[in-house]
């Protein structure tokens, strides 16, 4: 059995609970002013750290306008079933205020915004792996918006895992005890990889339908409570040292 359910993965294997965790992203397309600077021949494909983060981006091409989107856009985190997927006005304008400061050329009018999720992990890295209980079960999750351009080579190690049970390629890098400490380690009866603790007071979390609505990264509905897991805790890097 291969398992690649996307923002799903978690719900369908319970050792990726917490691991590979679903965020909202909007994207927008806009109408360059100067659109002979954002062809495929004069534009690249960029990834751009500045001080309001790290944007990404594309020359025009297939579909018109200059597309970009923001890593962790309003840092929105919850059950898939639950996030919000419609585009709101102050999502354009944070996308537009980027555009019309490192873009200026590339920032007329808004042609269109779109919203999906990513499913990050910890440490941005995929989780490629055999299920540590049950090895015919394989899994590929986590791919932290950057997976689509290896879907032929992790095609090829989902094959291989459901075929022969391990793979031609490398993985070492994306295997699932990278969390916990060691190969083996999981199959320990309990998931050490995700610390959990009820919050005070059993309290849930909805996701509404305006900037508000923003849902703590580290936190998530797991049988009608909120959890917080050490991976994504609030008081920052020591919280996940210990997992590699």
């Amino acid at each position: 059995l291969v398992v690649t359910a996307g923002a799903w993965n978690y719900k369908v294997v319970d050792y990726l609970d917490g691991l590979a965790v679903p965020e909202r992203q909007v994207l927008a397309w806009l109408q360059p002013t100067r659109p002979e600077y954002f062809t495929a021949e004069s534009f690249p494909v960029f990834n751009l750290l500045v001080d309001e983060g790290r944007y990404y981006g594309f020359p025009v091409h297939s579909v018109p306008g200059f597309k970009f989107g923001k890593y962790h856009h309003f840092e929105e985190y919850g059950d898939p079933e639950l996030i919000d997927r419609e585009e709101y006005d102050y999502d354009e304008e944070m996308l537009r205020e980027f555009a019309m400061r490192y873009f200026p050329e590339g920032c007329g009018p808004t042609m269109s915004l779109a919203s999906c999720m990513f499913t990050n992990t910890v440490d941005g890295h995929f989780i490629i792996d055999q299920h540590p209980i049950y090895p015919q079960i394989s899994f590929a999750a986590g791919f932290s918006g950057h997976g689509f351009k290896f879907a032929s080579v992790i095609g090829e190690v989902m094959a291989d895992l459901a075929e022969r049970g391990d793979t031609r390629h490398n993985i070492e890098l994306f295997r699932l005890d990278r969390f916990s400490g060691g190969r083996g380690s999981a199959i320990s009866g309990q998931r050490s990889a995700v610390s959990r603790q009820p919050l005070a007071g059993n309290k849930q979390y909805s996701v509404r339908s305006r900037r508000d609505r923003r849902v703590i990264a580290g936190q998530h509905r797991d049988n009608g409570n909120l959890y917080h897991h050490s991976v994504f805790a609030e008081d920052g890097a020591d919280a996940i040292k210990p997992f590699w």
